[in-house]
């Protein structure tokens, strides 16, 4: 056997140790068997042996839920709005599922008449093209350390999310009195919590204040487009009001 061939197992096999027993709370048994029938269906409505586009648009949303994570309530979960690359975005389920999910529908594409496991592969590719255009972020391998920080900044949020800023306010306050260095620490820990609440609202205050000055500049313009006394007595009149 290659060692190419070697790698190549190597690397399945650790794919699939770390995929859980269950995907959304449900055995791989079920999972598997919602899978097949969303990817041979989608393979039959783009061939067009049955269905139509409104037909895949359903399928695609079906696919959807078994690449998200969803909450407890078991709706699909969101990133932050002050997520540095998805704001808003669905969250993922982890890679090595994506993966196993991939298998799944990818064989049933070929099941379903696609030409080769090449061509039943690229009908997966288009069908999560799709989901992104909906919200969707392909999740990719991460090595253990990004793990490890995502899911500790994680339980930092969830930590705070009951507390009001008012109470973190006056707990950063008396963390910061004490003085001590595991205090001083929270502190940090409680300041961080603030920022990325304050981020959203403060973004907000820019998108609007640039969009008030575009009008305050076109408006200016009119203004001083007029050429006469009372256009100088508004244009000044507007100075002295933002230079209060």
């Amino acid at each position: 056997m290659s060692s190419k061939v070697v790698a190549a197992v190597a690397a399945v096999v650790s794919a699939e140790s770390d995929v859980p027993s269950t995907l959304c709370g449900r055995s791989w048994v079920d999972v598997e068997a919602s899978i097949k029938d969303i990817g041979m269906a989608t393979q039959r409505v783009e061939a067009g042996l049955s269905g139509l586009t409104a037909d895949r648009d359903v399928l695609d949303n079906n696919l959807l839920g078994w690449v998200v994570q969803s909450g407890a309530d078991g709706k699909p979960l969101k990133f932050a709005a002050d997520h540095a690359s998805a704001p808003g975005k669905f969250v993922p389920i982890d890679y090595p599922e994506f993966m196993k999910v991939r298998e799944i529908y990818a064989g049933a594409a070929f099941d379903g008449g696609a030409a080769t496991l090449d061509a039943a592969g690229k009908v997966w590719e288009r069908a999560i093209s799709r989901l992104i255009g909906l919200g969707f972020v392909r999740p990719v391998a991460q090595s253990k350390d990004a793990v490890r920080i995502a899911a500790k900044r994680a339980e930092e949020i969830a930590k705070f999310e009951k507390k009001s800023d008012g109470v973190l306010l006056e707990e950063k306050a008396a963390l910061i009195a004490k003085g001590d260095t595991k205090s001083l620490k929270a502190a940090q820990a409680v300041a961080k919590e603030l920022e990325r609440r304050e981020k959203p609202v403060t973004e907000a205050i820019v998108k609007d204040c640039a969009a008030l000055r575009d009008k305050l500049i076109a408006r200016a313009k009119e203004v001083a487009k007029l050429g006469t006394s009372d256009s100088v007595e508004l244009l000044t009149a507007a100075l002295n009001a933002l230079s209060e």
